[in-house]
Formats: C-alpha cells, structure tokens, sequence
C-alpha cells in the first residue's frame, strides 16, 4: 500500500477539521463512490458531493483529466482515486492507496520472497500449422486418441490438450491449435503461453496461408520452434527436400530443427521428442509451487459451455496450486472451485504449474458469461469481491463520460453509419468463448451487421425474445424455443462449422446491403 498525503492542495477555507474523529488512515481504491467516501470521512454525503461535482438540472457533472462525466443520481457518483484523495486532504486524512486489482502474472513472473518455494514445471508445447496438415492426427498418436475422427470435416475448432511424456522424467503439456484462418486469435493465445512450438508442415502441400500466418506469430514471440513435415510416408525425399529449403526461407525458423514424420503411422516422434528435450535446457521452465495453495495464478485458455457441467474454465496453471473451494476472479467472474479435471478428463484434487485443467465452478458474482483473454487468479473471498466491484465501478465510470461532439469542419458530408446502431441486429451463440470471439472478429468487420447479444450456451427463450435472427455454433436449440421462434417468425440458424456460419452470416450482410442500394435508387432525384 502506497501513503499519500496533501495532494498539493491545502484545505478549504472554512472547512472543518476532522483529524480528531479519523484516528485511522483512509484507506481508498481505483474507485469510490461518493457515499462512501463520505462514510470514511465522516462527512455529510452532499458535502462530498459539492467538493466533486457540479449540479445542474438535478444532473451531476465532474470534469477529470480533460474529461466531462455525468452522473444522474447521487448514488451514481463515482470518484476516481486521486479525486478522492484530494478530497480527504481537504479534510486533514492521510490517505492509504489500496489497488485491489491483481498484478497481471506471465510464467516467469515469481517475485522474490518465493524464490525458496520453486521448481522446474513442465513445459508448455502449442502445435501450430495449416488445417488438415495432421495436427490433431500428430495429438492422437502422442496420446492414443482418436480425436481427429470424430471432428466436424476434419477441422479442430477448439484448443485439445494432449499430457503426455517426453522421457520417462518429463511430462509435457501439448496444446492443438486450429488450423482454420478464423481462429487467428486463439491460435495467438495458446502460441503466448507456449515454451515451445511444433509447427507442422504438410509435406504435399508446403507453406500454406496459416503455416505463414503462424511463423509470423512465432516471429512476434520468439518462442523456440521445431518443424515437422508431416506426412513423409506420401512425399519423395525430392519433395521433403524442397518443403524443408521452403521453410528454411523464412527468417524464423533458418536455424529450427527440421524433422519429417508421418503423424498417422508415428514415424520419427520419438525424434521429435529428442529435438524438443535438446531445447528445454535453454528455456527456463522455474514455477512458485509453495506449499498450501489459495494462491494459484495463471490464464484463461478456453470457455467452454459444457452439457452437463455448466460453464467450464480451461486454465493454464503459471504458479501456485489450484484447489477446489478456492475462490477466483477470472474477467468479471468470481467463482468457486468445484471440480479439477485433467488433460485426460480425470477428476485431480489439486493443478500444479504447466498444467492445463478444466475448471467446474460455483459462480458467485452475478455475471455469467466468463470472458476469454484474462487472468485466473486465486485470491481470499473478501478480495475477490473487492476486485469484481472495483472492476464494475470501472466500467460504470467510463460510460458515463459525456461523448465529446466533432466540429464541423471535421463531418464529412456522407458519414459512415455508427456500427451497432445500423443494419440487421442479430444474436450470437457458441459453445466456447474462443468460438464466439473468433466468430465476432469477423462479424464486426460487416458495417451492415451488429450483435445485439452474444453469449455462451443453447439458445434460450430471452434470445428468442430479442426477436432478431440467431446465429447459434456448438449449441441446440430445444423443442420449446423452436415452437417459441416459430410462433414468433425468428429465424434461427445452426451451423456445425464457424465458416458455415460465417456464409450465413455474411448472406444476411448481402441482403442488407441489397436493401441499402434499393433505397438509394428509389431516392428522389435531385
């Protein structure tokens, strides 16, 4: 906690003094709202308030940071922390800065008091390429799985994790990555936590779209690489040759160990193996286990909503032990743990560092769809309740800045129309976060289309009710909220792949747009 004092402003002029009835430090975070600021000073609410705020027409404005905000009732009042803090200088108080919001923690964060608790963690292998090169085919026989039959045409469409050894004293944690051009972003996020990567190169086809796509991502993380050619058992050595002087083009992987190997049959993945144990000596794998747990941190992976088990967070373990019943703050989640489920589907009693593991939880706070691309952090209840308001109060401030208006000068005479205030609403729905947010990455390019809602699950009555078409991937639509939509003229769309509903999508965007030309052609004529 950090002590400040006299934020460079004396007290007001005839201000009371209240040094004799705060005998303790003022203890403030990112935000606070005006009524309790006033509690902890011990000061009238209006008298807070007026110190903050302006009044006009019952409304309450604060200019902060050469920002205009707006707040339409008291109750609604939020003051950022050094607003606040020049407050209490006001009134004599030392104050105390609490940050609440957990340091962001990557895999070779430790800090220094638990150095003494360490121990090497297994590494972390993203295996990353073009769709249909043998990635899922590579995890199966690794794992002695078969995956790869049961997947719609074939294509991975969510992160597999695949535990599994590399010697007898090494146990590896392998994440499959799609391969589709849509599912850039997740491909990203499981390349990010990777020590290693293992590119996989088909041997008839080369560098494709997303074999660049991939190096270059590679590229951005220097994350060590070892490429395969996969499916050497079909190529010529002619043709392995000319795949391997491909790669060897690009600047990332001029110094990569090169290993053709047929993912179906297994050929040379013992090799591959051995290329990947020759790397770990240089890649520090250091991990803070300690020895109670309640402090586990690491990073969302997946959402996924599951049948059965309701919504499900994989997590990617960088520090500490994850137990059940231990509380967490995930995004705008506060939950509690229930279950620990292992690569295999197995039931743990606890996650260690360099795992990932599927996390069943009770959801405390009264936000349901767990969002992708934040931190998992373990901390006490109190706290998790103090960062989920704070993280509230965050967005409540920011919404209520009053929009600046442009000049004049700068409108052009055909504006673009706002994007989520044009065009045909509709809702989207998927099974995964990962899913729904690749599926989003391209709907918000579509200037004709905006979501009205998006969210993890089956479709449901409150979707129907929104009465715009529904995009739903993953999930069912039940016997109910068909008759529901049929009663209703709601059109509902299920696809069992992201392009295909993608192509719906984007027909929608086409008809749309085939409305805005048969309005413009029935315009008057000037």
């Amino acid at each position: 906690m950090l002590l400040v004092r006299n934020l460079g402003r004396a007290p007001l002029v005839g201000c009371r003094g209240f040094a004799s009835k705060l005998k303790k430090p003022v203890i403030l975070p990112n935000y606070i709202r005006v009524r309790d600021l006033a509690k902890k000073l011990k000061v009238p609410v209006d008298e807070v308030a007026k110190a903050a705020c302006r009044k006009h027409y019952r409304k309450y404005y604060m200019t902060h940071n050469g920002v205009e905000y707006k707040f339409e009732t008291l109750k609604q009042i939020i003051l950022p922390f050094d607003a606040a803090a020049r407050i209490a200088a006001q009134h004599n108080a030392l104050v105390v800065y609490d940050k609440v919001e957990p340091d962001a923690v990557g895999k070779h964060d430790i800090p220094h008091d638990k150095r003494d608790m360490c121990q090497t963690r297994p590494p972390v292998i993203a295996v990353m390429g073009h769709v249909n090169h043998g990635k899922t085919t590579l995890m199966d026989t690794l794992r002695g799985t078969n995956v790869a039959d049961y997947e719609v045409e074939g294509i991975t469409q969510k992160i597999h994790v695949c535990a599994t050894d590399l010697n007898f004293e090494t146990p590896a944690t392998f994440l499959d990555t799609p391969g589709h051009f849509h599912f850039t972003r997740m491909r990203n996020n499981a390349a990010a936590v990777a020590d290693v990567v293992v590119l996989v190169v088909a041997a008839d086809e080369g560098c494709l779209l997303q074999t660049e796509e991939s190096i270059g991502c590679i590229e951005d993380l220097g994350v060590p690489t070892v490429v395969c050619i996969n499916k050497m058992d079909k190529a010529t050595p002619a043709t392995l040759e000319a795949v391997e002087k491909e790669v060897r083009g690009y600047v990332a992987l001029e110094h990569s160990p090169v290993l053709p190997i047929s993912a179906k049959h297994g050929t040379n993945l013992d090799e591959l193996k051995d290329k990947i144990l020759a790397i770990l000596p240089d890649i520090d794998l250091t991990a803070y286990y300690g020895t109670k747990g309640g402090d586990a941190q690491g990073t969302a992976l997946e959402i996924v909503a599951s049948i059965g088990m309701g919504t499900v967070i994989r997590v990617m373990i960088f520090h500490g032990l994850l137990h059940p019943k231990d509380h967490f703050i995930c995004g705008m989640i506060h939950g509690v743990v229930k279950t620990i489920r292992n690569a295999n589907g197995d039931v743990v009693p606890v996650a260690s560092p360099g795992q990932v593991v599927d996390v069943t939880f009770k959801n405390i706070s009264r936000h349901k769809d767990a969002p992708l691309e934040f931190g998992f952090h373990v901390v006490s209840q109190t706290r998790a309740e103090e960062i989920v308001e704070q993280r509230e109060m965050d967005m409540d401030f920011q919404a209520s800045a009053v929009p600046t208006e442009t000049p004049e000068d700068d409108v052009d005479e055909e504006p673009l129309p706002t994007k989520g205030f044009f065009g045909a609403p509709i809702v989207v729905k998927a099974d995964t976060a990962g899913s729904l947010t690749s599926i989003l990455d391209t709907v918000d390019s579509m200037p004709l289309i905006h979501t009205a809602h998006v969210g993890l699950g089956n479709i449901t009555t409150k979707d129907i009710e929104r009465g715009c078409t529904i995009f739903g991937f993953g999930v069912r639509a039940h016997a109910r909220e068909r008759r529901l939509a049929a009663q209703e003229n709601i059109k509902i769309v299920l696809r069992p792949t992201v392009h295909e509903l993608l192509e719906e999508i984007n027909l929608l965007q086409d008809a749309e747009a085939a409305k805005v030309d048969a309005d413009d052609d029935d315009g008057p004529e000037l």
